[in-house]
């Protein structure tokens, strides 16, 4: 069989390390890229998509917000039940290890400061499968999305930054989900200096769209596998400015997580992987018989 000189040493590698090699490469990235699954050695690596994440463990759901969450306004209050989701636990489906929620592409409307407040409740007090209004003040978007004007001020711009899933004195408490089944899962947030306390998420505005992943704590993991007992639970979710995104996305699984490059990472990557093709192509050239 043919050999060549690698670039880098002495050694010599056979054609069909070279292919083996550049096929490992290009599966890595298109896993960092895609979130598809790859095979090395006797670990599988799933890449959860755009999270920044990636697990060797087993993927238990992946679940995508309807599009009537790609847009949150100041003056609205939202929650997104989820149904269907594996009964933990059950000896055929193994308690979550780990669980995230992403938000793809997300920015606030404007430079204000602004929060966006994250619970997880056991379920919802509205299904929010149909469309239209369910009850006094509560609108339901369809596929599990139901909302509450907490501010019916309608001012712009809107200065009121409260959680409402937390405070009883606020107009929506308790309105589209019971705080006595749920847990605040962002209790200080990745906070801004900006008067209004360490509570919930803060993002830039426009022109700094961005990919944020939120991980569960154990306590959190804890309490997701003791809702999930009949296949449900629900996020609340209080957007305090108007915010875009471009997807938010409930992930859980077993195994542990780990951080994947980002993308300003994957450059040297591409480059290995340009390099490798050359290489490959070289040997293929060279093991073909002159003619």
């Amino acid at each position: 069989m043919n050999r060549y000189r690698n670039e880098f040493g002495n050694q010599r590698l056979g054609i069909s390390s070279v292919r083996r090699l550049a096929g490992c490469k290009v599966a890595l990235l298109l896993a960092m890229m895609f979130g598809v699954i790859v095979q090395s050695g006797n670990a599988t690596l799933t890449v959860l998509g755009d999270s920044g994440y990636k697990t060797t463990g087993q993927v238990l759901a992946t679940v995508s917000a309807p599009s009537s969450l790609h847009e949150m306004d100041h003056h609205s209050m939202y929650v997104w039940q989820l149904t269907g989701l594996p009964k933990t636990p059950l000896a055929s489906v193994p308690d979550a290890s780990w669980a995230t929620l992403t938000f793809t592409g997300i920015y606030n409307w404007d430079t204000n400061p602004n929060r966006l407040y994250l619970w997880l409740f056991d379920k919802a007090k509205y299904s929010g499968t149909t469309l239209g209004t369910v009850a006094t003040g509560v609108t339901s978007l369809g596929s599990g999305v139901t909302t509450f004007i907490d501010d019916p001020s309608q001012s712009v711009p809107d200065t009121l930054i409260t959680d409402d899933f937390n405070i009883s004195s606020d107009l929506g408490y308790n309105k589209l989900a019971s705080k006595s089944s749920g847990i605040d899962l962002v209790p200080t947030g990745n906070n801004r200096t900006d008067g209004y306390g360490a509570d919930g998420l803060w993002f830039a505005g426009p022109g700094h769209a961005v990919t944020y992943t939120y991980v569960f704590t154990p306590s959190q993991v804890t309490q997701l596998n003791a809702y999930l007992a009949d296949g449900t639970i629900a996020f609340g979710l209080d957007s305090d400015c108007h915010y875009f995104d471009t997807n938010i996305t409930f992930r859980m699984g077993t195994g542990t997580l780990s951080t994947v490059p980002e993308g300003s990472s994957l450059l040297p990557l591409l480059a290995i992987i340009s390099g490798a093709g050359v290489v490959k192509l070289v040997a293929r050239r060279r093991a073909e018989p002159a003619v």
